[in-house]
């Protein structure tokens, strides 16, 4: 599959290779299935600039077709986000998702055709949707500062205090951005729909806020450096009892500063 695959610490994968023949042109097409049981597991694919990382209780499915592009699809059980890089960009990629990556010499198209990958651009973390194309290139992003950025609301189911799978990208791509922006500082801002007390949902919000603190600190980033605020459902973006309008409500922002 022209890659480099390589575990860290004790990670367990089970692969399986199809090799496809037509006619007298000798086309392949190979298939990797990685199941990470411990640790996490690398994956690189050189041809098409792409590194993934499949943490523990995780796996993909990767292809690399008899174009030469890399396909690879993440099942919806999966835990966590898929983590990735595209080139020198960081992005991630929501459990359920499906995305192609294609290279050329100065540049990768990233097509997802399910979920959503999330990645990291010179305006901060971009969400890419299913049916979106996206052009990842190498360009350098030395000068920018982190207050420039701008970064994806991460939304919530009702009462619940998980984010949406589709949104759950966005956090590694936010501790990935603090990682490089060590003086950065981040707030976490709770907000809830206005069903239930203004206690509960003062409690729920702060809940929320506190989930995305957690993962934050689990990726590496100090706890000094993340602020937790709750509002309940005291500042809706959407006025309105209608269900949509909740949904809009139910969410986590986050809001950095202070790197250069």
């Amino acid at each position: 599959m022209n890659a480099r695959l390589s575990a860290r610490r004790y990670a367990l994968v089970w692969l399986s290779v199809v090799i496809l023949t037509a006619g007298c042109a000798r086309r392949t097409a190979s298939t990797a299935f990685l199941k990470t049981t411990e640790g996490s597991v690398e994956f690189t694919n050189e041809l098409n600039h792409v590194r993934l990382e499949v943490a523990q209780g995780n796996s993909a499915k990767v292809t690399l077709t008899e174009k030469r592009t890399l396909d690879v699809g993440v099942p919806a059980d999966n835990a966590r986000p898929l983590r990735l890089r595209v080139r020198d960009r960081f992005a991630s990629a929501s459990a359920g998702s499906n995305f192609t990556a294609s290279a050329t010499a100065k540049q990768t198209e990233v097509v997802v055709t399910r979920g959503t990958l999330v990645v990291r651009g010179r305006s901060g973390c971009e969400k890419v949707v299913a049916g979106s194309l996206r052009t990842v290139e190498t360009a350098a992003l030395q000068g920018v500062k982190i207050d420039d950025f701008k970064v994806q609301v991460i939304h919530y189911g009702f009462k619940s205090t998980k984010p949406l799978a589709v949104d759950a990208p966005v956090i590694d791509c936010v501790a990935d951005l603090l990682t490089d922006y060590r003086d950065a500082r981040i707030a976490l801002e709770g907000h809830s729909d206005d069903v239930g007390s203004k206690g509960y949902n003062m409690s729920l919000s702060r809940r929320r806020a506190e989930g995305v603190r957690r993962a934050l600190v689990a990726a590496g980033i100090p706890a000094a450096r993340i602020e937790v605020k709750a509002f309940g459902s005291s500042r809706p973006v959407v006025p309105g009892k209608t269900a949509l309008g909740r949904a809009q409500n139910r969410r986590v922002e986050l809001k950095v500063a202070g790197g250069h």
